[in-house]
């Protein structure tokens, strides 16, 4: 799976060299004075929970690169695609959600508001066009206050739904590629031994073994992006009723330990990158071949909590597939978690004007044959 690595805001940008020629935005209807598209988008961020910032996207250089970070199917995009633009804002929130925000083309009386692509989602995950599960962006009034009503109530809710799904979605195809990596292992370990079991080809038998761990833990890389905050969510969406009977019962047995294996498989990676950083200071600029034997022994020790994933990760992605009709009637825990805060800043005093002064373990590495 190959996982993004998005550009921070400022600097987002593209060569202009392979894009499509984009038209010049249609003049505006209205030309009123209005602040700047930063102003207002500075403006709205105060409006929104949980310490939202906003910046200033370059588009000096064109803007092919954020119209590939946009996670959308409607008007947002297709001003992106079609148009070239003069200023757009990226909204930067909590969990790691980032809003775009940019003049809606000849209509300067309305921004267009919609999501760039979670960074914790692979790729592959996100592209499936037509998809439902894609939070459509917004028209909103440029007015601050009214603007970021408007993304509370009509656009965060979409957005926590669709990112609901797309977790699932990846969580589901990480467990499966762990499995296809070990059928794959499977179906040609046994020819590579002899009658009692032993590799007739060391070389050969370590190279294949070398190959399932790596394709394994590229969907581990999925299972420490999101597994713990799925885990979080699902476990606030139960009631003691679904621990007890019903369809979730069975999941939740099968979820027994995800908590360590998690928690291990984290301390792992941790482990290996810090033997990267000791040998990158030892002697800087890592050989190919240095890299390429530290990840395969990372892989190696995560192996076994691989294949744990196979089980008791998979429960988590059936569990959380399971509860997605109650986040679209109740909202997800992340939705909620918003209103609470919004409720406690509207409850909380107002900042003193400037110038006044406020009132007072990992697995054996023991060399084991895998069947």
């Amino acid at each position: 799976m190959n996982h993004p690595n998005p550009s921070a805001a400022r600097g987002v940008a593209a060569s202009a060299e392979s894009a499509p020629a984009r038209k010049a935005a249609p003049p505006n209807r209205v030309t009123p004075t209005q602040p700047d598209l930063h102003e207002t988008t500075v403006s709205i961020a105060k409006r929104l929970p949980s310490g939202w910032t906003a910046e200033t996207v370059d588009l000096t250089r064109g803007q092919g690169e954020l119209t590939d970070q946009v996670w959308d199917l409607g008007s947002l995009h297709g001003a992106l695609s079609i148009y070239a633009l003069n200023e757009a804002e990226i909204l930067s929130g909590p969990n790691g959600l980032r809003l775009l925000a940019v003049r809606q083309p000849g209509n300067r009386e309305q921004l267009l508001v919609g999501a760039l692509r979670p960074a914790t989602i692979p790729r592959d995950i996100l592209d499936t066009h037509g998809d439902r599960a894609v939070p459509w962006a917004i028209a909103v009034n440029p007015e601050p206050a009214r603007a970021a009503a408007e993304i509370r109530q009509r656009f965060l809710p979409r957005y926590h739904q669709a990112l609901w799904q797309v977790r699932v979605r990846a969580l589901t195809a990480a467990a499966n590629g762990i499995e296809e990596a070990l059928a794959a292992w499977d179906a040609v370990s046994e020819s590579l031994c002899d009658e009692q079991g032993w590799p007739l080809d060391d070389a050969a038998y370590s190279a294949g073994k070398i190959t399932r761990d790596a394709r394994a833990w590229e969907h581990v890389e999925t299972f420490l992006a999101l597994g713990p905050d799925v885990l979080a969510d699902v476990r606030s969406l139960l009631v003691d009723d679904d621990r007890v009977a019903g369809p979730f019962s069975e999941d939740l047995r099968r979820m027994a330990g995800i908590d360590t294996t998690l928690a291990r498989t984290a301390a792992i990676r941790e482990e290996w990158e810090q033997v990267t950083a000791l040998m990158e200071g030892i002697m800087p600029g890592l050989t190919v071949a240095d890299a390429a034997e530290i990840a395969a022994a990372r892989n190696e020790d995560g192996w076994a909590y691989a294949h744990e994933l196979t089980r008791n990760g998979r429960a988590l992605a059936s569990a959380a597939a399971k509860l997605s009709e109650r986040v679209k009637t109740q909202g997800s825990p992340r939705s909620q978690r918003t209103q609470a805060a919004l409720l406690r800043s509207a409850k909380a005093p107002a900042a003193p004007a400037p110038g006044t002064t406020p009132s007072s373990a990992s697995p054996s590495r023991a060399a084991r044959r895998s069947r």
